[in-house]
């Protein structure tokens, strides 16, 4: 049982009369832990509060002042677990103003400008991580950016019969309900051979180029460990 439901089901008993440590019994724990738990200071009259409509309107306002829901129910000179009923799929609290977060690895709160899409890291974070890459796998770094080069060239050449009329587009190769993004060249027989291709999604694509890096590294990984026996 997860915390949430354990939750629910201490406060269902609670407002059914029972006391804090038949609770407590039921579930092998200590009376102040349920009383941790289900955020009561021990009177059953709490699981009875109702609020009127200006009441909940200023619950909810608070919430989006972002004040906690233990600084609403001080406020409201009641406890948790009325207010959470109030709130329930209402605004979750947020520490961090609107449209700011912290990154996971400088701690520091940002505002939109500072971040990529995606992503729990901030873009000096993220720079400075990949310029620690690059200076760890110099070898790495050198071999993709010679298969970019590559892999540009080929792709101009692939345009190129493409507006002469030499290549034509077709349909995803495995056009199916998940196909996503436009129809791009996949180049099968390597980037030597621009005119040898098949034509994926945008999803696709990126499907079938992950499994080949994937093997690729397997192997690698694979002579490696048979280099080191």
């Amino acid at each position: 049982m997860n915390y949430e439901q354990r939750k629910r089901d201490m406060q269902r008993m609670r407002g059914d009369g029972m006391t804090l440590r038949a609770i407590a019994a039921r579930f092998s724990v200590s009376y102040q832990r349920v009383e941790q738990i289900i955020g009561s200071t021990g009177r059953v009259s709490d699981f009875f509060v109702r609020f009127d409509e200006q009441q909940t309107e200023n619950i909810k306002a608070m919430r989006t002042a972002n004040y906690t829901v233990v600084e609403i129910a001080s406020a409201m000179g009641c406890s948790a677990y009325p207010i959470d009923l109030v709130l329930t799929g209402f605004k979750k609290f947020s520490k961090y103003p609107e449209g700011f977060k912290k990154c996971y690895r400088c701690k520091k709160v940002l505002d939109a400008s500072w971040w990529y899409a995606n992503t729990e890291r901030c873009i000096p974070c993220v720079v400075a991580r990949q310029a620690d890459y690059n200076a760890s796998h110099p070898e790495k770094v050198a071999e993709y950016l010679k298969l970019g080069k590559e892999k540009r060239r080929c792709r101009s050449k692939t345009h190129r019969l493409i507006r002469n009329g030499q290549l034509h587009k077709g349909p995803c190769k495995q056009e199916d309900s998940e196909c996503q993004g436009r129809i791009e060249a996949h180049h099968y027989a390597g980037y030597d051979r621009p005119d040898l291709v098949e034509w994926y999604c945008a999803k696709h694509h990126r499907n079938i180029d992950g499994a080949k890096w994937k093997k690729v590294a397997d192997v690698e990984a694979l002579a490696h460990a048979e280099q080191t026996v």
